[in-house]
């Protein structure tokens, strides 16, 4: 090309061809998935998402994905906004039973894959801490599917409470297990790296709560008849919440998932701010989260892993099982209530990515020893998570009735 108009520069891809083509073959892919009612439209995005990815057929590079990062970060924004504004403090104080299923599932999911891992031979601190970031859930695959089949009730619902606690909860119990490694050897200690996290984590929450006031205070202005700029100002406060957590250096899923909860806190009933879900605009978005995570599945890496990654996903189910069966059992609840539970809470991505990826860059000698387990536990998660949610939803009986209650 350069010959025939030597004035232009080589063509290279970009971050809005990236956007595109995910977001066409994730809508190819879901329309194809919707022909078979057994395949959720998450493991169809995954899918195809993986035949175009470096593991693939190559189509899409290393260097295309990290180029479209930003992405990611505004479909996680956007999610964990939506399950922020579930958690209401007033709710886990008024519902103690809730409390004490929150508290219950994440203590147990920690017990559960940090004891193997010292069984298995790697030292206390290092399990301890990937048990807690293993703790966090994600949102993603159950807000999805539960609007893909049009569902909601009070079990859906919990969950959500449930896993906006257990990230809140996986960031602070890291907070709290990290300069404990540092003390033992694992690296250098200083003073700097042990208050770092306790400064992401507490930066992200004064973020989050600057953010939601502003917020609220524009949305204190709209009229009756401006109800359609709500949606552009959750949008604004995301990505406005996203930016100054980069600039800062603080965690912005975190930062995102504070200003939901606050959004909640400030706002007046007729601003109606926490009504605005991911669905209303959002689900492009969505589209392009679910493609990137199946571009990024290295088959090799679960390979090299083996066993062990495996084992760490059945304990942690098994601690999330525990802990919701303890309180339920308690209180006389139903066995399916505690089945959808534990399968909605199943798939984890999101926090856990995120964690890992700070611990990365603040600790490269941690990093590497608990960077292989978790990417690959969140690729099997990711990959199963799908058909647990949907499986759960049939178990609550919940299918449908959002449409019946709109």
């Amino acid at each position: 090309m350069g010959g025939v108009f030597p004035f232009l520069n080589p063509f290279e891809a970009n971050t809005l061809i990236t956007f595109g083509v995910l977001l066409l073959a994730g809508v190819l892919a879901g329309m194809l998935a919707n022909r078979f009612a057994w395949i959720p439209t998450v493991t169809a995005f995954m899918a195809v998402g993986f035949i175009l990815g470096p593991h693939g057929t190559g189509f899409l590079t290393p260097t295309m994905l990290s180029e479209s990062k930003i992405l990611i970060e505004i479909a996680l924004g956007l999610i964990l906004y939506e399950l922020g504004t579930q958690l209401h403090p007033y709710e886990l104080l008024k519902f103690h039973r809730l409390t004490w299923t929150a508290v219950l599932e994440s203590l147990f999911s920690l017990i559960c894959v940090s004891g193997p891992m010292i069984v298995f031979g790697y030292p206390m601190s290092i399990s301890f801490l990937v048990g807690a970031i293993v703790v966090s859930s994600s949102p993603a695959v159950l807000i999805h599917t539960a609007e893909e089949m049009r569902a909601d009730g009070p079990v859906i619902r919990k969950a959500k409470t449930l896993i906006a606690a257990n990230n809140i909860f996986s960031f602070m119990m890291v907070t709290v297990v990290l300069p404990f490694t540092l003390a033992q050897g694992i690296m250098p200690t200083s003073k700097n790296l042990v208050l770092l996290p306790l400064y992401t984590m507490l930066m992200a929450i004064i973020l989050g709560v600057g953010v939601a006031w502003a917020a609220t205070r524009v949305a204190s202005l709209l009229r009756a008849h401006d109800g359609r700029y709500r949606f552009a100002i959750v949008i604004g406060a995301v990505i406005l919440t996203i930016g100054l957590a980069t600039m800062t250096q603080s965690s912005s899923l975190f930062a995102t998932l504070s200003l939901g909860v606050a959004t909640r806190w400030l706002e007046k009933r007729h601003q109606r701010l926490s009504d605005i879900g991911v669905g209303e605009g959002g689900e492009l978005f969505l589209i392009i989260l679910f493609v990137m995570a199946g571009a990024e599945i290295n088959p090799q890496a679960l390979a090299v892993a083996g066993f062990i990654p495996l084992a760490l996903v059945v304990m942690r189910c098994a601690g999330k099982y525990l802990g919701i069966f303890t309180v339920n059992t308690l209180s006389g609840r139903d066995t399916n209530e505690t089945q959808a539970l534990t399968l909605m809470l199943t798939p984890m991505a999101g926090m856990a990515i995120g964690i890992t990826s700070m611990l990365s860059s603040l600790a490269p000698t941690i990093g590497s020893q608990i960077s292989t387990l978790v990417v690959a536990m969140v690729a099997i998660f990711e990959t199963l998570g799908p058909f647990a949610v949907s499986r759960a939803i049939r178990l609550t009986g919940e299918a449908g009735k959002a449409a019946a209650q709109s």
